[in-house]
């Protein structure tokens, strides 16, 4: 008997719990799931930790994120490293979605809004795809510094 493992679909508004130790939680929203660029989803964080996966409550989630929201890569959560304990399609519509820079080209999910001038580029995020580690630890200084 061959058992197949259920393929995880990652969709905006998906809530997603990252473990950065024991006792601690970070939580964030998906945003958008990109098909411009491969296998890149945008999640923006809330701040706020949790003691477990289990013990996430969606409900009391909300307001603005930690930072400017970024993309990294699917299978973070694909592959169980993120869990999705939810989906909110009510915190979805409630979050701002940034638009963010590809060099002068400005880009608000896989939409490009136009060109940018010389004297604006520094008034938009650079879009980075961030990878797991890179995010884990930010979430671990940002919370560290906040104790």
């Amino acid at each position: 008997m061959i058992v197949r493992k259920k393929r995880v679909v990652v969709r905006p508004g998906d809530i997603i719990g990252v473990r950065l130790e024991e006792g601690k939680v970070a939580v964030g929203i998906v945003l958008h799931v990109s098909g411009l660029f491969k296998d890149a989803i945008m999640i923006g964080f809330y701040d706020r930790l949790f003691d477990s996966i289990e013990d996430i409550d969606v409900e009391s989630l909300g307001g603005g994120f930690i930072e400017t929201p970024n993309y990294t890569g699917r299978q973070l959560v694909t592959s169980g490293r993120w869990k999705i304990v939810g989906n909110s399609p009510t915190m979805l519509a409630a979050a701002h979605v940034p638009e963010l820079r590809v060099v002068y080209t400005l880009y608000c999910k896989d939409q490009v809004i136009r060109q940018l001038a010389l004297d604006e580029f520094k008034e938009y995020a650079e879009l980075a795809g961030q990878g797991g580690l890179f995010i884990e630890d930010k979430l671990r200084r940002y919370f560290a510094e906040k104790q």
